[in-house]
């Protein structure tokens, strides 16, 4: 006997593990209640719901306000005499005490003048290659720029004075001045009034001592300077007079001293960073650091942070280490007002608090840490606790490198301590992993941020050797370099990292990194395509990720060696867009049944509203222009619109699809198609023509990007996307899916304009975001145009298409595109579409008439097989949300008699439903189809739903599904009795990876008409499982 069980590989067989906590996710991260199956319609979500885990994260960000934060010089070692490099008109600018007000004087001869006023030696000092935004306040919008005339010595704070930076000025401060060399010790100086021109600073020439005036040049704007003066800037910044004078007031007013530039970084990481996170802010001498918890980055709270930012006052110590204690501490906090909380009601009276909730601990600092040791032992050089986890996996920390030293009481012992243990031993630990971070348990990751400092070790040169234990972390000492080399590895032991900025944009830029390093963490999910099963040198693979934080997207490009290895990425495609104003994007006409360019004048009236939503020409144009790629508008850049980290939009459930010059085997086709096939595939266009990856994403378009240089070719708009494509620019914007279906592409003999011919076709369904099927003409990618995009097809019967559309040669002669209707068309009814693929009209509807407007019904993608080699289709499968197995007859030439292959009382009948204790088992995939060795096809398939608000949620007791394998012999198979019952037999956990094993039992043909597998755990019973994605057949 066959043994069929064996014959079959689940690809996606998706376990929900939500448990009680998982109403309130639903309701909270889905925006809608759970909307059952005798709904009006279905609630399909607007999020992927396999983020119903992603619960918000915790950020507690912890800034550096010891006294040096004044400063108005960075490094510390070079900055000697040099406290301010202007003086200040009053003792508090910063709200605690100035230090002394001492300042070099403006003589040109003065070796600490030209020395702090230069960005080759003072890292802070205006640097005339670096444009000066002003700060970000709490909507993403820049603040206005300073004026020159009355530039601001603390922008939050008006009172503690101004100066105009354009007319010379004399004022009263501790003046000092040398003219040998900037040790200390060597200067002279008096409390006195000096004269001096504000806008002053000297170019670093490239050569020659840095104690020597003759290696830099002075720049110095007076009242003389005419307005037609130009200034070169080092890397070739060219300003006019205006434009400097204005740089540099912003640069005075926004980023003159250590507080004032971290301030500036800060607040533009910050004012990115979606609202979908739990932000807590603290200060290292605050009493118990934590100035407020996390709280939801919204609203009042989202002001609280930027306002405790903006206003802190510098002074004190750096006793960094006490805050890494502090904020362990507080993450170990089990009030419900607590960074676990909120408390959450899930039902039935019971609260939780959300036990799978990350937690992260940002610490940034300008200096070397001080302050009494806070008694941690040697934690990173001694075993951890083991810890548990949900599927009884095990971790316990052991000593190894680069991890462990030979100190105690470090910074990298604190960030040990507060990562290897359960710092909530009452709550499941089901904290969502990471290939940075294998923690499951309550923990703190940490990532700490240098300020202008070094230490004695280099990154790149010496982590190898950290990693291979050939060296040993020094011994960190309060007050000295070491003290840096411990923040690194105080990184290292957090899992988190560690940031060295010497300059603002490093600062920002570091700060946006460790920003990303969480986001990635807390919300990613990726699909992959491969353009050959073969490995070889030019074998690449290719990802396609999303963050949910920002809803940005990425697809990246890998090359395989013959190993089947692969490092670094070669390119990513979403940095590699064209520029808005260069990029092909088309889109399609309604009134004229054409594609059209996606431009303002080419849109047809309808378009132009949807996008002005009630504004001007002008307002609706820059949001076209937005959506093709200009951030000109975008809050950051003093417009009105959402701000994007990337261009690119989330990809979700739009795998990235290949297409280069596979075989379809239609030369095997009778003339004239089968011949004129040959001559098709062996013409230089198409043997020439560029691979690509077609995809859609969620920023409302179909992408076309070269598969071997990621550069896109060109995109499409669904004209179903306009209705909403409005919102992407809405700062507030809550996802929505716009062309996130699934392509297929095939090769079909149509005539598209000039008889017929050879042409490949591009299928698309936009999923839930519209009730519409596309088709593009992609033979010749390189030069596609709006006169390439085929067709648009909608019917009232047609639902939101969530599964790919089948490409094929029907029994009547003509090519079509097959799919199930999906779901909430207007008959709430299944029914299957066939689509004439060269114009997109209607060749038949076949509808199984089951369904109604109180238990709406839908039908799964389709699979079409060819039952005699002849490369046309003869029969369609495809189930239902009733747990019906429908096959569709489509053998004969004639359509009228074309439909189901069952009846029963003259109404369609399917080959089986799928049902367990009189409870329907819904199918939502795509079925796989195989021959039976005694005759007819075997069907396989899996049951359950996931794309509907609620489907993440475990119901009491939990929906048992099942998967199954028909036996399709021209008769119906009545019910689950004539089925050769299959079991899971174990589940254990083998290193990486979760195995289970099933019982192989022989099917007796002669008696069965096929094999069932319920999906439920021989440890815990049923918990929620089903299949949603099509099964894979070997054998």
């Amino acid at each position: 006997m066959v043994n069929q069980a064996a014959l079959f590989v689940m690809r996606l067989s998706m376990k929900i593990r939500l448990k009680r906590y998982a109403n309130f996710l639903a309701a909270a991260l889905l925006g809608g209640a759970f909307s059952s199956l005798n709904a009006a319609s279905l609630s399909i979500s607007d999020v992927p719901l396999f983020l119903g885990g992603n619960v918000a994260p915790n950020i507690m960000f912890t800034a550096d306000d010891s006294g040096s934060m004044q400063w108005e010089f960075m490094p510390n070692d070079d900055m000697h005499f040099t406290i301010y490099v202007f003086p200040h008109p009053t003792s508090s600018t910063y709200g605690v005490g100035n230090y002394s007000n001492q300042v070099p004087d403006f003589g040109d001869n003065n070796l600490h003048n030209f020395f702090s006023r230069s960005a080759a030696n003072n890292a802070v000092f205006y640097n005339p290659d670096i444009t000066y935004a002003p700060w970000a306040d709490t909507t993403g919008s820049v603040m206005a720029d300073a004026n020159p005339t009355n530039a601001l010595y603390n922008p939050y704070d008006a009172s503690k004075g101004s100066i105009d930076l354009t007319s010379q000025q004399t004022m009263y401060a501790l003046w000092f001045w040398n003219t040998w060399n900037t040790s200390h010790g060597s200067a002279s100086g008096n409390w006195q009034d000096h004269t001096f021109w504000p806008i002053t600073y000297y170019n670093y020439n490239g050569s020659g001592s840095r104690e020597d005036r003759a290696s830099y040049t002075r720049v110095q704007i007076t009242t003389t300077t005419p307005g037609s003066t130009t200034f070169t800037s080092p890397a070739g910044v060219v300003r006019t007079r205006d434009e400097e004078i204005q740089n540099f007031a912003n640069w005075f007013q926004y980023y003159r001293s250590r507080v004032l530039m971290a301030r500036a970084g800060v607040g533009q990481a910050f004012t990115q960073l979606s609202e979908r996170v739990r932000v807590g802010f603290g200060t290292i001498n605050e009493s118990g650091v934590v100035v407020t918890g996390v709280k939801d980055f919204t609203g009042a709270d989202r002001a609280a942070f930027f306002d405790n930012l903006y206003s802190f006052g510098p002074s004190g110590g750096t006793p960094l280490r006490d805050s890494i204690e502090d904020v362990g501490d507080y993450y170990e906090d089990t009030s419900d007002s607590g960074p676990w909380g909120p408390k959450i009601n899930v039902g039935n009276g019971i609260t939780e608090q959300l036990a799978c909730r990350q937690s992260y601990h940002i610490l940034m600092s300008d200096g070397f840490y001080n302050g009494s040791d806070p008694g941690f032992s040697n934690v990173d050089n001694q075993s951890g606790p083991l810890i548990t986890g949900p599927e009884s996996q095990t971790y316990q920390y052991t000593p190894a490198p680069p991890y462990q030293d030979n100190y105690s009481d470090t910074l990298a012992d604190g960030a040990m301590y507060y990562w290897n243990r359960d710092l909530r031993p009452d709550l499941e630990n089901k904290v969502p992993t990471n290939i940075a971070d294998p923690a499951f348990w309550q923990h703190v990751v940490t990532f700490t941020i240098g300020l202008g400092v070094n230490g004695t070790l280099d990154q790149a040169s010496d982590f190898p050797a950290l990693e291979a234990g050939t060296l040993a972390w020094p011994e960190a000492e309060k007050g000295e370099a070491t003290a840096i080399d411990d923040m690194w590895h105080a990184g290292i032991n957090g899992r988190g990292g560690f940031f060295s900025a010497a300059d603002p944009t490093t600062f920002s830029e570091s700060l946006v990194a460790a920003l990303d390093s969480i986001a990635e963490r807390t919300g990613s999910a990726s699909s992959v395509a491969s353009n050959s099963v073969r490995l070889n040198t030019e074998t690449k693979i290719y990802q396609a990720r999303f963050n949910s934080a920002d809803w940005s997207g990425e697809l990246l490009a890998y090359a395989i060696d013959s190993n089947g290895d692969f490092n670094s990425p070669i390119w990513e495609a979403g940095s590699l867009i064209p520029s808005h104003s260069t990029r092909k994007v088309y889109t399609y006409d309604e009134t004229s049944s054409a594609g059209i360019a996606f431009k303002w004048l080419n849109l047809t009236s309808a378009q132009k509203t949807d996008l002005k939503q009630g504004d001007t020409d002008t307002v609706g144009e820059q949001r076209l222009n937005y959506i093709r790629g200009d951030d000109s508008q975008e809050l950051s850049n003093g417009g009105s619109f959402r701000n994007r980290a990337k261009r690119l939009g989330d990809i979700v459930n739009s795998d990235p699809w290949f297409v280069g010059t596979a075989d379809f085997g239609y030369s095997d086709l009778p003339a004239p198609e089968g011949s004129a096939y040959t001559a098709f595939r062996t013409s230089s266009s198409y043997l020439n023509r560029s691979p690509i990856l077609y995809f859609g994403a969620n920023d409302g378009m179909l992408h076309a990007i070269n598969a071997q240089t990621g550069i896109e070719k060109f995109a499409y708009i669904p004209s179903p996307a306009f209705t909403d494509l409005w919102q992407l620019t809405d700062p507030g914007y809550a996802h929505r899916f716009f062309v996130d279906g699934p392509v297929a592409t095939g090769d079909a003999y149509i005539n598209v304009g000039a008889g017929k011919e050879w042409r490949t076709v591009l299928i698309g369904s936009i999923l839930p975001g519209g009730r519409t099927i596309y088709a593009l003409d992609i033979t010749e990618p390189d030069s596609f145009s709006e006169t390439n995009v085929l067709w648009e097809f909608t019917d009232p019967d047609l639902g939101y298409v969530l599964g790919q559309p089948w490409i094929t040669r029907m029994n009547n002669g003509e090519w079509a595109a097959v799919f199930g209707i999906g779901y909430n068309n207007d008959s709430h009814k299944a029914m299957l579409f066939i689509v004439n693929l060269e114009d997109g009209s209607l060749i038949k509807k076949i509808d199984t008439n089951v369904g109604d407007s109180s238990t709406p019904n839908g039908l799964s993608p389709a699979m079409a097989i060819d039952l005699n080699n002849d490369r046309i289709t003869d029969q369609i499968y495809a189930g239902d949300l009733y747990g019906n197995m429908w096959r569709f007859d489509v053998s004969d030439s004639k359509i009228s008699k074309w439909g189901s292959k069952f009846k029963s009382g003259g109404q369609p009948a399917p080959l089986f439903t799928a049902e367990k204790s009189g409870i329907v088992q819904p199918i939502t995939i795509r079925p796989e189809v195989g021959r039976h060795k005694e005759g007819g096809v075997m069907v396989y398939f899996g049951t359950g739903k996931y794309f509907e608000v609620g489907d993440n949620q475990l119901s009491t007791p939990p929906k048992e599904q099942a998967f199954y394998a028909i036996w399709d012999n021209d008769s119906p198979v009545s019910s689950r009795s004539k089925l050769q019952e299959q079991e899971i037999r174990e589940e254990k956990v083998g290193g990486l990876f979760y195995i289970r094993t099933s019982t192989a039992t022989e099917v007796d043909w002669t008696t069965k008409e096929g094999w069932f597998m319920d999906l439920i755990s021989p440890l815990s019973g049923a918990e929620g499982e089903r299949v949603v994605s099509t099964p894979l057949l070997r054998g």
